[in-house]
């Protein structure tokens, strides 16, 4: 995902506090299908990247779709 500074923020609060540092699962949409399901973070290493794109930052997620 392409963010600003600004949504990179917010996403960086979400992660820490609402989800308990990427230990909780969220409700989102799939970007994929756009249906409702329910997202955890995963991975060994760090469950985001984040990496500059010209004026915004490019966000990577790990996720699993929980059943």
């Amino acid at each position: 995902m392409l963010l600003t500074s600004t949504q990179l923020a917010v996403f960086r609060k979400f992660f820490a506090d609402d989800l308990g540092g990427g230990a909780l699962a969220f409700d989102w949409t799939d970007p994929v299908t756009g249906t409702a399901a329910t997202f955890r973070f995963v991975g060994d290493g760090a469950p985001y990247r984040v990496r500059p794109a010209g004026a915004n930052v490019q966000l990577t997620l790990s996720l699993e779709i929980l059943p």
